[in-house]
């Protein structure tokens, strides 16, 4: 198990992991536990999951998977079904972590494009995109991919695979 979310309006643990089976239940990387009993969401995704978030009432989960025989970074399950309709599409070739600030999403992510892998920071309030942050390899080693983002005392702090900084890895957020 490496993420677990609670949804209070729907009184359930979603588990996100690398599993197959939860007491017996066929669960593929993501579950839902109501304290008694296990749910398979919908089959589950089938690839690589890195981290899980409630936003908006939906789980909102990123990786590396396929669905639908096509790559995918992120699922939003509505407490029925999928979705895989990016809003982001075009702008991360990767989503690695996510958090809830205030009301709006997080994201940390990259895209590869000359001169080769850019690591950023954005956040969407429901409706629209913004970047947040851009990691150059001039400032930043970033040699693997950012793992968790935090808010705390009103600034954002991420972490992950940084070998070194020029400068602390806080952000003020843009409002």
């Amino acid at each position: 198990v490496d993420v677990l979310v609670e949804d209070v309006a729907r009184d359930l643990l979603y588990v996100v992991g690398d599993f197959t089976e939860a007491d017996g239940e066929s669960i593929d990387q993501v579950g839902a536990w109501d304290g008694n009993n296990w749910t398979n969401l919908n089959s589950g995704i089938s690839g690589t999951l890195y981290d899980a978030v409630l936003f908006e009432g939906n789980l909102i989960v990123c990786g590396s998977f396929l669905q639908n025989s096509a790559f995918q970074t992120i699922g939003i399950w509505d407490g029925s079904n999928w979705s895989f309709d990016n809003p982001f599409s075009g702008t991360l070739s990767g989503i690695t972590a996510l958090e809830v600030v205030g009301d709006s999403l997080w994201l940390a992510g990259y895209y590869d494009g000359f001169p080769g892998r850019v690591h950023y920071l954005a956040s969407y309030d429901g409706s629209m995109f913004r970047q947040q942050a851009c990691l150059d390899l001039n400032t930043w080693r970033v040699d693997g991919r950012i793992e968790t983002i935090c808010e705390f005392q009103g600034k954002i702090y991420i972490g992950g695979n940084i070998k070194e900084v020029t400068s602390p890895y806080v952000f003020q957020p843009v409002l």
